[in-house]
């Protein structure tokens, strides 16, 4: 009974625990979350809690899905490799 470890777990952590954890900031050199860190975030949140649901798309559907995942994974990853560490 009672929560799954990883909801527990979730909440003992500060804010500022959870938006290094799951958002990455500080790894893509910015000091705010901006919506494909938030997207990212958001799932990795909803993944560590058991809770994630990727049902109910067709086939075609997913594929998008994947596709957009991808390309928000790329900009992340240029956006990381470009930032010059001085903007900190």
């Amino acid at each position: 009974a009672g929560l799954p470890m990883a909801r527990q777990d979730a909440l003992r952590s500060t804010p500022d625990e959870i938006l290094q954890r799951h958002f990455g900031a500080a790894r893509h050199r910015q000091r705010y979350v901006n919506f494909t860190l938030f997207w990212r975030g958001m799932e990795a949140i909803l993944q560590s809690a058991g809770v994630f649901n990727n049902s109910g798309f067709s086939e075609e559907m997913l594929q998008v899905i994947a596709s957009l995942r991808h390309f928000r994974d790329l900009l992340l990853e240029l956006d990381a490799a470009t930032t010059p560490v001085a903007e900190l």
